[in-house]
């Protein structure tokens, strides 16, 4: 079988793989349940897949968020309680169990992201409103 696959891949086909891999990992951010087609290199798979099949993989993931959030802490010197909202910016943000790490964390009521995928946009809006409509020097700059 390894050799089908990576057969599979080498001849150009693992994007249209990659891509319904994505797609069901976002039909998982916001159902319980995704159905996983794959026919290729003969093999065929035919799998239902549901978020609990992907705690074992999201466990890295998680870690990781742990422990970002505790040198984003560390450095800013503050702690969980001093922390009045956490906005959840980016895709990966947006898998259910990231979203229910943070909020054991921080509490519910203090997790968003309802504008997760435009965040970046608007921050970056944000300082260029700082730097040149009100002129404040100490604005950081993405600078080429």
């Amino acid at each position: 079988i390894a050799g089908r696959l990576k057969r599979y891949f080498r001849e150009r086909h693992g994007y249209a793989f990659l891509r319904d891999v994505e797609q069901r990992k976002i039909a998982l951010s916001e159902a319980d349940r995704a159905r996983v087609s794959f026919v290729g290199a003969g093999i065929i798979v035919l799998e239902e897949l549901t978020r609990a099949d992907l705690r074992t993989s999201l466990a890295p993931l998680l870690a990781a968020v742990d422990v970002c959030v505790d040198e984003a802490l560390a450095r800013a010197g503050l702690g969980v309680a001093d922390v009045d909202h956490v906005e959840r910016i980016g895709g990966t943000s947006r898998i259910p169990a990231v979203g229910e790490r943070l909020a054991l964390r921080f509490g519910a009521s203090k997790v968003r992201g309802t504008g997760s995928l435009t965040a970046v946009a608007l921050g970056l809006a944000e300082l260029a409103r700082r730097h040149y409509l009100l002129g404040d020097p100490t604005t950081p700059l993405v600078s080429r």
